[in-house]
């Protein structure tokens, strides 16, 4: 199991977001430009059978002029079933 995200980082608890429960993937935000010019890109990432390949799933956004979190409406995923 990885829990060795600090869910007490500025970053996590600016946007709300914490995992209690053991879980098996690590995460990371990422983000670039500030107000209405903000993107982000947040990520999950394992490897669930210990092959050293690496799934990933990831979701990019942006702030719309009203200052709303607009959310892709896809989810990238890649190597889903590692």
């Amino acid at each position: 199991m990885c829990q060795n995200t600090n869910w007490e980082h500025a970053t996590w608890a600016v946007i709300g977001f914490e995992i209690s429960d053991p879980h098996r993937f690590r995460y990371r935000f990422r983000q670039k430009g500030r107000d209405q010019n903000a993107m982000f890109t947040a990520g999950a990432y394992a490897d669930l059978d210990c092959d050293n390949k690496r799934s990933t799933y990831e979701r990019t956004g942006t702030v719309d002029a009203q200052g709303r979190v607009v959310g892709s409406t896809a989810i990238f995923i890649d190597q889903g079933d590692e």
